[in-house]
């Protein structure tokens, strides 16, 4: 799986983050049936307790196999207008043309883009979307509780363009959510984005290919 908009910049404390990253270590050592799986939470594990920083080399290969997908026929670049369905192919939920096209214009002012201008790309993407996610929850966080029940995830997801299966959303929230109530924070609300982009991303299969 990707990067996820997980950082290690939280409003939890020290000790709050590395409860957090526990609990999905020890939810990786239960993932048997998917590695893919235990990957990911392994790698956001990391990423709560800043021990890891960009992308693994896990996902560099999903990137370049995105990317070759992609690109120009014969060439080494791709054009910046299809990075939108770049992006859906990989999973991510946030693929406005306008939108991306702004994060694009950070990177490139030509009409395509090498590896590196991309992988440049996918870095500021990634943060463009946890800000995103960040405004949005917020907005449904209505008590300033800084969590936010099943209903209002629903709404969330409505709000950012996708409606998940609720088998995928049961299945999402028993591996991130952390105590159990019900409810998700900023931190389980950005694990179960990663969760969904895995699920809906292209397969382990098309990567091997």
């Amino acid at each position: 799986m990707l990067a996820t908009p997980f950082s290690s910049e939280s409003r939890l404390d020290k000790g709050q983050r590395g409860l957090f990253a526990r609990f999905l270590t020890v939810r990786a050592e239960k993932s048997h049936v998917d590695p893919d799986m235990a990957e990911l939470l392994e790698n956001i594990a990391a990423r709560v307790e800043g021990r890891s920083d960009g992308f693994s080399p896990k996902e560099l290969q999903r990137l370049d196999t995105a990317f070759g997908r992609f690109k120009i026929p014969g060439e080494s670049d791709l054009y910046v207008t299809d990075i939108p369905d770049l992006l859906n192919y990989l999973g991510y939920v946030l693929t406005n043309e306008e939108q991306v096209m702004q994060v694009v214009r950070e990177v490139t002012a030509y009409d395509y883009m090498d590896w590196d201008e991309f992988v440049s790309f996918m870095e500021r993407y990634i943060q463009f979307e946890r800000g995103e996610f960040r405004r949005v929850f917020e907005e449904f966080d209505i008590d300033n509780s800084g969590t936010i029940s099943l209903k209002e995830l629903r709404e969330l997801t409505k709000a950012l363009g996708f409606v998940p299966l609720r088998q995928m959303v049961d299945e999402a929230l028993e591996i991130v959510d952390a105590d159990g109530d019900g409810t998700l924070n900023f931190e389980e609300a950005c694990t179960f984005l990663a969760v969904y982009q895995h699920n809906e991303g292209f397969t382990r299969h098309e990567v091997a290919e």
